[in-house]
Formats: C-alpha cells, structure tokens, sequence
C-alpha cells in the first residue's frame, strides 16, 4: 500500500515537481530494496515499476527543464524588446526636442536680430545629427542651419563694408576741410623753452625711496670730481682713502665679498684724474664684478648679486608712451605749414 501511495504521489509531481518526484521514487528503490520479508515475486515487480516511473518521471523532467529554458529566453527577448522600444522612443522624444529648438531659434530668435541663433541652431542641428546618423530631418535640419547662417554671415559682412567704405569716405571728405592760419601759431622765446627744460630735469626719474640728508650728500658727491693713483693698495685701503677724500661713509660689504671669492684686501692699480667720483668707482668696481649702493646713510660697496637684492623702484615719465600721437589730416597740416610762417615771421 505504501509503495502504491508512493507511485501515485510521484506521478502526480512529475509533471510539476520532476525533481522532488524522481527524489521520492529513487527513496521508495532503495526502501524496496533493501526489504527481505516480502516474496520475492512482488518485490522484482514493485521495482519494475518504480524503475519504470523513474525513467518517465527523468523524462518529465527533461521536457520540464526545455520548457523552463524556453520560457526565460523568451521573457529576456521579451524584455530586450521592451527595453528597444524605450531607448527608440526616447530618442524620437529627444529628436523632436531638438528639431523643435532649431525651429525656434531659425524661426523665432533670428527674426528678432539674435544673430547668435544661427551658429546656435547649426550645433543643435548637428546633434540632432549624431542622434541618428543619416536621418532625412536632421539632415534638411542641418544643411537649412548652416545655410541660413552663412547667409547672415555674407548680409552682415557687406553691410559692415559698406559702412566702412562711406566712413573711409567721409574721412576723405573732411580731411579736404581747409584750416585757416588766423590767428597763426606763435612759439615762446628760446628762455621759456630753457626754463621749461631745467623744470623738467626733476621728473626725469623719480626715486620712491626718501633719502635722508647725510644720503642726499652722499648722491651729490658722486658728482664731484676726483683724482687718485693706486699701485697695488688693497682695495679696504682704496675705500678709506676716497672717504677721507669726499668725506663721506663708505664701507665693504666684506660678507658678500667672500661669499663671492673676493678679498678685501684685493690689490688694485688704477690712476685717475679729473673725472666724477661716480666714474671712478665704477671704473675700479667694475673689473671685480662689485659695485655700490647707498643705503643706510653709507656709501656699501657689495657684489653685483648682493646689489640686486636691495632694488629701489623709481617712476619714469611715459605720457609719450601711452598717449596715441595724432597725425594731423591734409587740412591741418596746411594750418600748422601756415602757422609755422607766422610764428617765424614773429621771431624774426
């Protein structure tokens, strides 16, 4: 009776349950089996029997697995077709966005003088292009984009030469405008252009740095003329000997000299005469790479390197620089040509 119940239980979930069912009856083989107390004739056909519906249920199982297989593929190609359907109406959604912008701006921005529209509508164009390669619309779209934006390109560019052809023109016209010499221009004497000249000569260079008087004197007795004949005196001798002199500070950056492999007891041989002291110290600086600046209320002597550390700022008049010379046009020249006449018949 169990082996029955077990045959009808099994059949009954081959069809859903092939796996489950073949478990079962491979159970109920080797239960049958391995029973000894049952005649042996109907053990053989109770194992005939499992083994019989163990080979339909491997079977059922088989057609249940295709079938299974069967039915994923055909939801994943039923979703692969969803998903295709999406993806082409959104670019058909896309597509309309962007053939709708290229009309607005053709259509509506440009007629009211945006002339940025028409690059603008040929990049949209263009990408409605890329969407879909070949696509009739967004060619016509792209081509009428590009079309109608060179065409505003050459309307303006005639326009613009145009305008500057008559502007060329009209500075012909005026420059034909004669410029009367009354009254003539008349230039000052020679005095007021000297005196404007030695006012001048204190903006020629102005220094930011606001020296004190003992530095002010210092500046003036570079100026002052000097003499002297060196035959291998150590250069701190040079230095105490041409402060004694112009009786002003100087000193030996002695620091900055070794750092550079110079010595301060560097012979030097140099004769001068009836030159500027501020020719002079450059002519015996010079050949050892040093030179001076004054700072501190002292005259330091200093390498070149160390010098440029202790850089001043000073301001130079550039008005010629920045301010844009005006050629005078055909008429004014004749104005000036006679002004000129007048201004010499004065002097004269």
């Amino acid at each position: 009776m169990q082996v029955e119940r077990l045959l009808e239980e099994s059949r009954a979930r081959a069809a859903t349950e092939p796996q489950a069912a073949l478990t079962q009856i491979k159970r109920g083989l080797g239960t049958v089996r391995g029973t000894t107390d049952i005649d042996p004739a109907i053990r053989t056909e109770l194992i005939r029997r499992l083994s019989n519906l163990k080979r339909f249920v491997e079977v059922s199982e088989q057609h249940f697995e295709q079938k299974r297989q069967e039915r994923q593929q055909s939801v994943a190609a039923r979703e692969s077709q969803q998903r295709i359907e999406s993806d082409l109406e959104r670019d058909d959604e896309r597509m309309k966005q962007l053939l709708k912008q290229v009309a607005h701006l053709l259509f509506v921005e440009a007629p009211r003088g945006n002339r940025d529209a028409f690059p603008e509508a040929e990049d949209v164009a263009q990408r409605a292009l890329e969407l879909r390669p070949g696509d009739g619309t967004a060619t016509s779209a792209r081509f009428s984009a590009e079309a109608a934006n060179q065409l505003d390109m050459a309307y303006h560019l005639r326009g613009l030469r145009a305008d500057r052809f008559l502007a060329v023109l009209e500075q012909v016209e005026f420059s034909h405008v004669p410029f009367p010499d009354e009254p003539p221009i008349r230039y000052p004497d020679a005095a007021v252009w000297r005196r404007l000249t030695e006012e001048r000569k204190k903006w020629a260079s102005v220094d930011l740095h606001n020296y004190s008087k003992v530095e002010e004197r210092i500046i003036r007795a570079l100026d002052d003329e000097t003499e002297f004949e060196f035959v291998d005196l150590p250069l701190s001798d040079v230095v105490d000997y041409l402060k004694q002199q112009h009786n002003i500070q100087i000193i030996l950056d002695e620091q900055a000299l070794l750092d550079e492999g110079i010595q301060p007891d560097e012979p030097i041989n140099m004769s001068l005469s009836g030159v500027s002291l501020r020719s002079a110290m450059k002519i015996v600086l010079e050949p050892l790479a040093l030179t001076y600046v004054i700072q501190d209320e002292v005259m330091r002597i200093t390498t070149e390197a160390k010098a440029e550390e202790m850089m001043s700022t000073r301001v130079y008049p550039v008005a010629d620089l920045v301010i844009p010379v005006e050629t005078p046009s055909g008429g004014g020249s004749g104005g000036m040509m006679g002004g000129g006449g007048g201004g010499m018949g004065g002097g004269g």
